[in-house]
């Protein structure tokens, strides 16, 4: 019995793989038609309700692609995991909330348009800046001198920075949750935006509630 050659092994083998691939893909589309039509026949949604579901998953979305593109740029650079990624965004968000809370002790988030405009932007510009700062000197500190050195020993120092900057971060900072007072702008363009001549105002305005 003779064996077939590679090419024809390998059409099988694409063909096979192509096969699994449609079947799954038509039981997950059943499998989402079902839950869909179970959710809408136990109770009816506005479109209001789907409204705003859509922007919270453009939101959330947005946060996972902003997470994802830093790790796929690091890795594509220095061809290493950062694990310490996500510290690193965390680090400039309690950045971005001590500036606020500062500029709020001052009395600008509760002034005029121009200062509650401008605490948000420096409240932005702070948390770019200390996460700047955070990724060089991790980047210094806990990478560049392994550079060389076998592929498993920088994926551990991640792995090592990730940990320590998060229990820093517990020792300095608790483990309460933070809040702040949105500035007074934000009310102001939240009552006058509308979904559909504002759409990029509006997922601002929304997502500082989600983060709220």
């Amino acid at each position: 019995m003779s064996s077939l050659n590679p090419s024809r092994r390998a059409w099988s083998f694409s063909f096979g793989a192509s096969v699994y691939r449609l079947v799954g893909l038509v039981i997950l589309l059943a499998l989402l038609a079902w839950r869909v039509n179970e959710v809408l026949s136990q109770q009816s949604y506005t479109a209001q309700y789907w409204t705003l579901q859509l922007i919270n998953g453009l939101i959330l979305g947005g946060l996972y692609a902003l997470v994802a593109m830093g790790y796929t740029l690091v890795y594509g650079i220095l061809l290493m995991i950062n694990f310490a990624h996500g510290e690193v965004m965390m680090i400039g968000g309690f950045a971005g909330y001590f500036a606020l809370t500062g500029l709020q002790a001052l009395g600008w988030t509760d002034g005029t348009p121009l200062e509650s405009g401008l605490s948000i932007a420096l409240a932005l510009l702070a948390g770019m800046l200390v996460s700047l700062v955070a990724g060089i000197a991790l980047e210094r500190i806990a990478y560049r001198p392994l550079r060389n050195a076998p592929r498993l020993v920088p994926l551990i120092s991640a792995v090592g920075a990730s940990f320590f900057l998060q229990y820093t971060a517990l020792l300095l900072f608790g483990v309460t949750p933070h809040y702040y007072q949105k500035p007074a702008i934000i009310s102001v363009l939240r009552s006058s935006a509308s979904i559909t001549s504002s759409l990029p105002i509006y997922l601002f305005l929304q997502c500082s509630q989600t983060l709220e």
